[in-house]
């Protein structure tokens, strides 16, 4: 998935804050999963599925998502702020440009109602750059190799 928000904090009870939400979770984690290994629990929300050579589509598509579900954000950014060691975090996965003998730096822009949302539900904007798919690879199988 190119763009996911996560929310996540040591002691969410994410049983009892999914059903209070109006859109679903895409994912949903616990402390404990994995045989113990997972520390925190938490919730994320696809926010794009454009492919992971389209930004701008991404950033649109996020824009669109964090406006329409804002009430849930707000609502889930209030509380995992009163969680111990929480995170909300707004990831773009897109393919870096760098490997283009054509381009000699990257420059990625981010519009400023999307930082001021981010900013009200807590998030930190993160970005996952990957090496250019193959022919008959995905963004993900490219990121695995």
């Amino acid at each position: 998935m190119p763009c996911h928000l996560t929310f996540a904090a040591k002691n969410l009870d994410v049983d009892a804050l999914t059903p209070t939400l109006a859109r679903t979770p895409d994912s949903i984690f616990r402390a404990g999963d994995r045989n113990g290994r997972q520390e925190y629990s938490g919730l994320s929300f696809d926010t794009s599925n454009a492919d992971f050579d389209d930004l701008e589509l991404q950033i649109e598509d996020t824009l669109g998502f964090l406006r329409e579900h804002e009430a849930d954000l707000l609502q889930i950014g209030q509380l995992i702020r009163c969680c111990d060691e929480y995170w909300c975090r707004l990831d773009f996965g897109f393919s870096t440009r760098m490997f283009d003998e054509k381009v000699g730096i990257q420059i990625d822009s981010f519009p400023a109602e999307l930082l001021a949302r981010l900013g009200c539900i807590g998030a930190d904007l993160m970005i996952s750059q990957y090496p250019p798919m193959t022919d008959g690879q995905s963004g993900a199988a490219a990121s695995e190799d």
